[in-house]
């Protein structure tokens, strides 16, 4: 187990070695997220230095400057990545980072830009962080450039915190997932803004950069919060370094949002097993809902996933969900179903609010129903009948029996917004348990999404 503590000093990020890992590798279908496919190690183009021409990296805004700028080929995604480190060399703390990445041939000419902001949403005096940006390969590219051009007064005081990696797994997806902690090292309330791991090679150019996004917000004082953050097999051995900041806030209001009754875990014909549950929101208001699932089976950690809404839930809505669970299927195969499967529940306080946006119902309409194996896909359209703009359209089907069990669920999204009028058409997919076919089922369908 390895632990990193973070106390303010400059360059506030932990090197983890390999010297200083327990590595516990336990086969496959262990732990899972969803998984965009096999990683590769990138091939560099340039290697970096610090500093290496003023001109190229000296930043607008005086008080952040780039330290540290190259670029590497991509040839899973056949882009070009440029990666970079900031600095804060001033006192005081800075927020909403803007940078300018140009991308350059080798006559120096710009062959294509980019305006992004840094891993780390805000830099306190001393600290780095890591920033990526993606291009479209080009067998022009030669260097690349950056420019810090937008900073505002960072508000939020940080805190100490810690990180530790508690175990390390071969996953099903043969990506390597380590299994860690972050904790709250003061009596305040934390809630966490980015966190990140960036991985590096015995030359320390940064080779990649991986999000921790399994995680939660909140972190109550003294405590802690889970995360498990997925790697490439290859890179597994390279040296790490977290990236996170954490800020106190004021203590968060007592969640409304709450998993009702128990989830139940579903087979699909193929042995594909899925859980299905509900959220229910009892506040008057609008809500917000994120909560993570902590899985073991037979005692053992077997998984994390998350569950949340892309809509807000009315007052008093209870709403279903679905997990996919396939990444743990070996453990749930024939011969064990039977083992005891437990889920903890944390639902965190900051994520899970009062919507500032309210949810808004949406013209719906069904034009095909079919089942292929052990899916059903309903194929239709939706329609914005309102005269303003409408945000994340979203449908949400529920399959139930006619005693009006919950036995399936699932969303679709087909466009991040709708103007007036407009219409979208949609595929909706839903697993179908095992013993059973969509005519036997009754299906509720609804399509909603939220204005100011």
């Amino acid at each position: 187990m390895s632990v990193i503590n973070f106390n303010h000093q400059p360059h506030m990020k932990g090197t983890v070695k390999k010297s200083l890992l327990l590595w516990i590798v336990v086969g496959s279908g262990l732990i899972g997220c969803s998984s965009n496919g096999p990683m590769v190690t990138p091939t560099l183009i340039s290697a970096p230095a610090l500093n290496p021409n003023p001109s190229e990296t000296e930043s607008v805004i005086e008080t952040i400057t780039v330290t540290e700028i190259h670029i590497y080929d991509d040839p899973l995604n056949d882009e070009i990545v440029a990666a970079g480190l900031l600095e804060n060399d001033s006192s005081d703390s800075w927020g909403d980072i803007q940078v300018e990445v140009r991308l350059y041939n080798s006559a120096n000419s710009v062959v294509d830009e980019r305006m992004i902001q840094p891993t780390l949403s805000s830099l306190a005096p001393g600290e780095v962080s890591p920033f990526f940006v993606r291009f479209p390969n080009s067998s022009q590219a030669d260097h690349a450039e950056a420019t810090v051009i937008h900073t505002e007064p960072s508000i939020g005081e940080r805190i100490d915190f810690s990180v530790t990696e508690l175990e390390t797994r071969a996953a099903a997806s043969r990506m390597i997932e380590i299994f860690g902690e972050i904790k709250n090292l003061s009596y305040g309330h934390a809630a966490i803004e980015n966190a990140g791991v960036v991985i590096f090679d015995e030359n320390n150019p940064i080779i990649e950069f991986v999000p921790i996004t399994l995680r939660q917000t909140y972190i109550n004082p003294r405590g802690s919060t889970p995360f498990i953050v997925r790697i490439a097999p290859e890179n597994a051995e390279l040296s790490r370094e977290y990236y996170v900041s954490v800020i106190e806030i004021d203590e968060p209001d007592t969640p409304t949002i709450s998993i009702l009754e128990e989830p139940v875990v579903h087979y699909t014909a193929q042995g594909t097993p899925y859980l299905i549950g509900t959220l229910s929101n009892a506040s008057n208001r609008a809500q917000w809902a994120s909560a993570l699932g902590l899985v073991e089976h037979d005692g053992r950690f077997a998984y994390m996933f998350d569950v949340s809404s892309p809509v807000p839930l009315a007052p008093d809505e209870k709403r279903p969900f679905h997990v996919d669970l396939s990444e743990i299927a070996p453990l749930l195969d024939e011969g064990s179903r039977d083992g005891e499967l437990a889920i903890q529940w944390i639902v965190d306080p900051v994520q899970s609010r009062e919507a500032q946006k309210r949810p808004a119902y949406l013209d719906l309409d069904i034009d095909q129903i079919e089942t292929i194996g052990s899916t059903v896909y309903y194929r239709g359209s939706i329609s914005n009948p309102y005269d303003v703009e409408i945000e994340y359209p979203s449908i949400l089907g529920a399959l139930r029996t006619v005693n009006g069990d919950l036995v399936s669920a699932g969303w679709a999204q087909p466009a991040r917004k709708l103007i007036p009028g407009e219409i979208f058409t949609f595929t909706l997919a839903l697993d179908l348990p095992e013993g059973s076919n969509s005519w036997d089922l009754e299906i509720d369908l609804q399509a909603f999404g939220v204005v100011q």
